[in-house]
């Protein structure tokens, strides 16, 4: 109700002194929380019909982590294919790893998206994955990963060579701002689902529309 108010109160204002109507239109929107898909940051080729979305961490750091790569795969794959609604299709998780467990002599995202009969691979690489604010302090979970993305077309030996698009960095870190959960207030599994979900969600605003608050919120961590 409160943004509601405030989306009032900025169009009586607008009314009363004059101002482009676009200007305070987009405010609101963003004010209100509707989706932009003019935050998109890679929207997918118009050739494209099937995509394989891959994320990979290195296997020592599972030891510490387990499969967090899969987790997060397994939501981002479902955000991404809720919002392009197979065009293009984007390949259930479980047949990605399905087919680098049988293949786990895999080189490239080349290979992968050979192997899965797609047309373009969104390969996301994760490193220095953590679930605590510092080393030690195992009472408060502060969640940080560093990933790597990159979109690769599956076609002739020249798209081999370089993404089309990408590499980006991006670094989740949850919970937003500075404050961290206790153990008194989540046990660590819950922790690392809301991480999972959090990375997810965060990287799914590459692919499909997202507020320009929410990215503001974000930042601020």
């Amino acid at each position: 109700m409160k943004k509601l108010a405030l989306a009032v109160s900025l169009l009586v204002a607008c009314g009363l002194w004059g101002c482009s109507l676009l200007a305070p239109g987009l405010l609101i929107m963003d004010m209100m929380g509707v989706e932009d898909e003019r935050n998109i940051q890679y929207h997918f080729e118009k050739d494209a019909k099937r995509v394989a979305i891959v994320c990979h961490l290195d296997r020592h750091h599972q030891i510490d982590v387990g499969h967090f790569d899969r987790d997060v795969n397994n939501l981002l794959s479902q955000l991404v294919a809720g919002y392009t609604k197979k065009k293009p299709e984007i390949i259930l998780a479980a047949k990605v790893h399905q087919w680098m467990d049988e293949h786990q002599d895999w080189k490239t995202p080349y290979e992968i998206g050979q192997g899965l009969n797609v047309d373009y691979v969104v390969y996301i690489e994760m490193r220095r994955i953590g679930f605590y604010e510092k080393e030690g302090w195992k009472q408060f979970y502060k969640g940080t990963c560093d990933a790597s993305v990159s979109v690769h077309r599956i076609g002739t030996d020249s798209d081999q060579a370089i993404p089309v698009w990408g590499p980006s960095s991006y670094g989740p870190r949850f919970p937003n701002g500075m404050r961290p959960l206790s153990d008194s207030e989540v046990t660590l599994s819950q922790f690392r689902e809301l991480f999972v979900r959090h990375v997810a969600e965060r990287l799914s605003w590459i692919f499909v529309p997202h507020s320009s608050s929410k990215e503001y919120s974000d930042d601020k961590n």
